[in-house]
């Protein structure tokens, strides 16, 4: 199953929000994702910590992702605090979602952060 490619754009200072179902690409049916956990890194690059810089992540552990269990969604949040926190420009990201013996790479993209003025 390959990764979707999704690229989003995130303002500085403002609550950011994203949202999905994940579902199964020929019956439509969203996938249980009851027990799973989430993982999702932005870096400056396509690679691990080795020659990339971690800009922000978001997880299950933290509950900065919710999962939806047998309803598929997927929700990812970060506090204007944290936005504000992050520097202008363009990044990437993916998202891995795991069940214990088995990971997936669900959707990947850029991930812009776009300048705010007010605050």
């Amino acid at each position: 199953m390959l990764a979707g490619t999704y690229n989003i754009i995130c303002e500085q200072n403002a609550t950011f929000q994203m949202f999905f179902t994940w579902k199964n690409k020929e019956t439509g049916v969203p996938y249980d994702l009851t027990g799973y956990t989430a993982l999702m890194q932005v870096r400056t690059a396509k690679c691990d910590e080795s020659c990339s810089v971690l800009i922000i992540e978001f997880s299950t552990t933290d509950s900065s992702i919710v999962l939806g269990g047998v309803a598929g969604t997927v929700q990812i949040n970060a506090t204007p605090t944290q936005t504000a926190a992050l520097a202008t420009g363009q990044y990437y990201y993916d998202l891995l979602l795991n069940t214990g013996s088995n990971k997936y790479r669900v959707i990947q993209g850029t991930f812009t952060v776009s300048g705010g003025v007010s605050e």
